[in-house]
């Protein structure tokens, strides 16, 4: 040691060489999160790159399906026909520590009217595009009647994704995962591994060389949380099948929290859905505008793709497109997009054989099959179906059904060869031991046409439940038939539908007689099912006997006779008008505007008077009812009256009469335009309001015109309040509702009262507590809570509800009580 020595140059080099070491791993941890989460967004960015190429073939595969998925494929593309769906708005969710102000008049009249949507669009319910409703971050459940346009709101969806057009904004990054509930194969789906029943039906119509890259790409893009997924036919589906879909989407949402899902459902039962945040949405009816633009648009590719060259091989005159669009669009039917379009293709094929809905169904399946299948055999196998409580049989099992029917020679050699034809001569040998039966030939013709699809499994169903109702009712027999405790799904729905209308019955009778307080699902039902059927029908005849006297009865809810009201008015019956007439007169302010509505709904021009009169009425809302009323006709009284309304009324009903020419596309637009240049101060106002209600892109840059430029300041802060509430949230998108312990609102409300929430704690008795006590805000926010407990007791205290003088929490009432009903299977 006595040698020892340091050298100072070289001492100092080390020291200050190791502190710098220690202070670039220090600051290197420290960094270590921001450096790991780079590399992993430059190793997800390359990944994503070489995975583009997938993600744009399966974009175009779901394009290409969804464009295929309706009625008219056959003819026409989804875009080249397409009417952009809707969802009936439900009343807005309200939080009481921020209120929010609606002023929408047609609110006052109509509750949310969820079985009737074509009539609650006639008289302006609000609606929302399906982009609006996906705002709310909720998945959601699509519901409506079969042909509603449920699976062309799905499909629409899944192309405006696809293309990642404008309109999908923020969802056009997300892939659709679009498919038939059908097409996944749950039953030998590994525990473990939620999506491989997805990625096998993905890869079943993919593009070959995609095949080896899907697998990957499917996880990574649900870890990301950029799949939504799209699932059609739910609402085909039994109570036991809907149970198995319902627990793989509880376990799919557990897993993947950001994943978002829309399905369709049953009109009458989505039990267990609103558990994992699925909110109900009802698809809307078409507006007098949007049908119009239809049935011309639809004339105008027929007569161009197919009406020349058939008018010149069979010399026939080409049908004029404004005479059929007149004659289509004059009466004030309450038809589905389905209907409408069965009812616009008979008329250009000119193979109708009557005015009833269900001869052009008929009409619809033989054009489809070119006359090859009797509907007898297609009758056999919807009926086979029905017997299984299924939408769907297995192929072999649907081909033995069928065993029994016979085509004509001349058709079954005509498939032979075309079978020769498409086989390879390789496997003509094997195929000649294994000769195909007459029930084969059968299911390859439907299959071919469109009527049937086929799924994995070598499952087939009908391609809309409407098909298979119908077919099943034509061959089944009233006397084995009793009526239904509960509707489960949609193929159901229109069995009974139709069996209805072929074998009315004692069952119907008996059916309605089970109804009961608060729901009426029977006579709800009953008034759905003879809509198309004609006037001297023993089943309408009994469906309305029963009906009218609930109308009557002033101890009923308002909100459940405006069902009613719906529902009778919907059947079109000419012997309403006169009943309706004569309420208009009626002592009770409730019953006149009942009235008023069915005569604004049945249309029958010489009520316009009636109407007229009741402008006067002692009563606000039979005033703002008559208005709407007279909104429903294109007659030049009646829109001489809206425009005197304007002018003259009282301020109620002059904004009530601004609010009906903004449902207006063409005059009612055109009026408003013109009254903000009114001299009258209370014109122009009433005119804002209306072009405020209006949400095309034209209004904005008006309504900044009058905000800056009118001489009234009344006028320039109406347009200018306009002008801010656009840039709000829209309140009639429900948001995704938190948990009881959770809710700000309802924390301070327990507070006050020295009580507290527990996780996971319903809260029921403190919801009670807010319906005895609480504001009439808090009252409103408690029944979005409570509608999640379709429970005797919790009924019980909502119910009484329905009478509130409050406008808001009636219909939130009536919202909640609809809601139960959904759930309470």
């Amino acid at each position: 040691m006595d040698d020892f020595a340091l050298d100072r140059i070289s001492f100092w080099l080390g020291f200050i060489g190791g502190t710098l070491f220690w202070l670039l791993i220090n600051r290197l941890w420290k960094g270590m999160p921001f450096i790991r989460q780079t590399i992993q967004q430059v190793v997800d960015a390359n990944r994503r790159k070489r995975m583009s190429g997938v993600e744009s073939a399966l974009r175009q595969d779901a394009l290409r399906r969804a464009q295929r998925n309706h009625l008219s494929a056959s003819l026409f593309s989804l875009d080249e026909i397409l009417v952009e769906p809707h969802v009936l708005a439900p009343p807005p969710q309200v939080d009481p520590q921020t209120p929010i102000s609606i002023e929408r008049y047609a609110s006052r009249i109509l509750p949310f009217l969820p079985e009737f949507p074509q009539f609650a669009v006639r008289f302006g319910s609000p609606r929302l595009t399906i982009f609006e409703a996906l705002q709310g971050e909720c998945h959601l459940a699509l519901l409506g009647d079969a042909g509603a346009g449920k699976s062309t709101a799905l499909a629409y969806l899944t192309s405006t994704i696809a293309r990642q057009d404008e309109k999908a904004g923020k969802w056009g990054d997300f892939l659709p995962i679009y498919l038939h509930i059908l097409d996944l194969d749950f039953q030998s789906t590994p525990k473990n591994d939620l999506l491989d029943p997805i990625i096998k039906a993905i890869s079943a119509t993919a593009p070959v060389t995609s095949l080896p890259q899907i697998p990957g790409f499917i996880r990574l893009t649900f870890q990301e949380g950029r799949a939504i997924c799209i699932f059609d036919g739910l609402d085909e589906l039994n109570k036991e099948q809907f149970s198995l879909v319902h627990s793989y989407l509880k376990e799919l949402t557990s897993q993947y929290p950001s994943v978002r899902i829309v399905v369709s459902a049953g009109n009458q039962y989505m039990n267990g859905l609103n558990r994992i945040g699925f909110e109900p949405f009802v698809i809307a009816g078409w507006t007098k505008a949007e049908l119009t633009d239809f049935i011309n648009r639809w004339g105008v590719l027929w007569n161009n793709l197919i009406g020349v060259s058939a008018s010149q091989q069979q010399n026939l005159e080409i049908l004029d497109n404004l005479l059929v669009t007149n004659w289509l669009g004059y009466d004030p039917l309450y038809y589905t997009p389905l209907q409408w379009t069965l009812k616009v293709w008979g008329t250009y094929a000119g193979d109708l054989t009557g005015n009833e809905e269900y001869k052009a169904i008929s009409a619809c399946l033989i054009r489809q099959t070119q006359y090859r299948v009797p509907i007898t055999a297609m009758g056999l196998l919807a009926n086979a179906m029905l017997r299984q409580r299924s939408a769907f049989l297995d192929f072999s099992d649907a081909e033995k059904t069928l065993s029994s029917v016979r085509l004509n020679q001349d058709e079954e050699e005509k498939l032979i060869q075309e079978e020769k034809i498409s086989t390879p001569p390789s496997l003509q040998k094997e195929m000649s031991a294994k000769p195909v039966t007459s029930g084969g030939r059968i299911l390859s013709i439907m299959l071919d046409s469109g009527i049937l699809t086929e799924h994995q499994g070598d499952q087939v169903r009908f391609s809309s439940p409407v098909w298979t109702g119908y077919l099943a009712a034509t061959q089944s027999s009233p006397a084995d038939f009793s009526p239904p405790s509960t509707v489960y799904s949609s193929v159901e729905d229109e069995y009974y539908h139709y069996m209805a209308i072929f074998h009315p019955g004692n069952w119907l009778e008996s059916y309605l007689k089970q109804d009961a307080s608060p729901f009426y699902t029977n006579l709800i039902n009953g008034l759905r099912w003879i809509k198309d059927t004609p006037s001297n029908h023993p089943a309408r005849s009994l469906v309305l006997r029963i009906s009218i006297p609930y109308l009557q009865n002033e101890m009923l809810p308002y909100s459940l006779r405006l069902r009613i009201l719906a529902g009778s008015a919907s059947s079109n019956d000419p012997a309403l008008t006169l009943l309706f007439k004569q309420f208009l007169t009626h002592s009770s302010p409730a019953m006149r505007s009942i009235a008023a509505l069915g005569c604004g709904a049945l249309q029958d021009s010489k009520t316009i008077p009636n109407l007229i009169s009741l402008l006067n009425d002692e009563n606000p809302d039979t005033r703002i009812s008559a208005c709407f009323a007279l909104a429903c006709f294109e007659n030049p009284e009646a829109e001489r009256a809206i425009k005197d309304c304007i002018h003259f009324a009282d301020e109620t009903l002059r904004l009530a009469a601004a609010e009906t020419l903004a449902l207006d596309t063409q005059k009612g637009h055109a009026c408003l335009k013109e009254l903000v240049e009114s001299e009258d101060l209370l014109v122009r106002r009433s005119a804002v309001f209306g072009l405020s209600l209006i949400q095309s892109d034209w209004v904005v840059d008006l309504l900044e015109k009058i905000a800056v430029e009118d001489s009234q300041w009344v006028v320039r802060n109406a347009a200018g309040q306009a002008l801010e509430n656009r840039q709000k949230s829209n309140p009639f998108i429900p948001k995704r509702q938190k948990e009881p312990a959770d809710t700000s609102w309802l924390i301070a409300f327990a507070a006050k009262r020295g009580l507290g929430i527990s996780k996971g704690d319903p809260a029921i008795p403190l919801l009670f507590e807010v319906l005895a006590n609480g504001s009439d805000d808090e009252k409103i926010a408690a029944l979005w809570f409570l509608r999640h407990h379709p429970q005797d007791k919790v009924i019980s205290q909502i119910y009484p509800l329905l009478f509130s003088n409050q406008l808001e929490m009636r219909d939130t009432a009536n919202f909640a009580l609809w809601f139960m009903s959904l759930c309470n299977n």
